[in-house]
């Protein structure tokens, strides 16, 4: 926590060019157990106006409404302006923190003090903008992993780790990181010489701010032999008469990656859907590999949810809302 303090002196001293005087807060006894819980709390005078430092000792903080009330708790008790004090905020986070005119420092990123006039960024890069309307085939497959395997502060994504789960290159899922940025679902920083990416912790509410970005992953259909395809996961309507009361399509259907549809040599049996034998199957080709669904070995529901959402059929539309009910949120 000292650490923390001196980053904060040394980051205001390198930006202003002030001393920061920081000791203990006398005061710090009449405040809430609750917020003693959260912060350390210390008196802090930059250029002889007195302030309180609350200093975060968990990386993942409240939601900006709830800092504020805290900010506004320690005015009423201490008397005097509180700063917010972090080592890391999340961009949303911090463009809300500002809209509730909550003094904060985030040493060598960010600091915004209005009660002296003061708002300054440094080191955080203009986000890029999205091309085109959707996210690319890497960006959807990040975030879905990401809906899965949990967010918030216990899970921080980084593109090596990436690479080996998603079969992306590295630097594919930095531009995926950039691009997941630039439209306010994840925060991305450097630990060290590594980029790590990371979301808040609700995990629906990642799903609806993302899903105007996400798309079908389907790139086209075609009919093959059945032989070969006993380890691909299922999808379309198979999936979801897997998932939900749907019956049984007349052809079973399956996703296979590109790579996956060239490595199994499936393309020369290649034929229009309407020309094939009865006991043929129908595949899916995906923009990027299916994430398989365990026990019932169908690809992921959100998947398959982004697969099928755009047929208008009353049944269907009830088997999606179904299947989205499965969900583990």
């Amino acid at each position: 926590m000292l650490e923390l303090v001196q980053s904060f002196a040394n980051y205001l001293d390198k930006v202003l060019g002030i001393d920061v005087i920081v000791n203990s807060w006398i005061k710090i006894n009449r405040l809430p157990l609750f917020l003693r819980d959260k912060y350390q709390f210390y008196d802090c005078r930059l250029l002889d106006r007195p302030f309180v430092l609350m200093v975060a000792k968990y990386e993942e903080g409240d939601t900006p409404v709830t800092i504020r009330k805290h900010v506004e708790k320690v005015l009423e008790i201490g008397g005097c302006e509180a700063i917010y004090v972090n080592r890391s905020v999340a961009s949303f986070n911090r463009k809300r923190l500002v809209e509730q005119r909550v003094s904060f420092v985030i040493p060598d990123n960010q600091l915004y003090l209005p009660a002296m006039g003061m708002d300054l960024r440094e080191h955080i890069r203009k986000p890029r903008r999205v091309i085109g309307k959707y996210f690319s085939p890497s960006s959807q497959a990040v975030v879905l992993h990401a809906i899965y395997l949990g967010v918030g502060r216990e899970n921080k994504f980084s593109p090596k780790e990436l690479s080996l789960v998603l079969n992306y290159a590295p630097m594919t899922l930095t531009r995926a990181f950039d691009e997941i940025e630039s439209v306010g679902l994840g925060d991305v920083r450097m630990s060290g010489r590594e980029r790590i990416l990371q979301f808040p912790k609700n995990k629906r509410e990642l799903w609806d701010k993302a899903k105007p970005y996400l798309r079908s992953p389907v790139k086209r259909s075609v009919a093959a032999g059945a032989n070969e395809l006993r380890d691909y996961p299922l999808a379309g309507f198979s999936a979801l008469s897997r998932y939900t009361m749907l019956a049984d399509p007349r052809r079973m259907v399956y996703a296979l990656s590109l790579s996956q549809w060239k490595s199994i040599s499936l393309k020369r049996l290649e034929e229009p859907l309407q020309l094939v034998d009865e006991d043929a199957v129908s595949i899916e080709i995906w923009a990027y590999n299916p994430f398989s669904a365990g026990l019932l070995e169908c690809v992921d529901p959100l998947s398959l949810y982004l697969s099928i959402a755009e047929l208008e059929d009353e049944r269907v539309e009830a088997a999606l809302e179904e299947l989205l009910g499965r969900v583990s949120w």
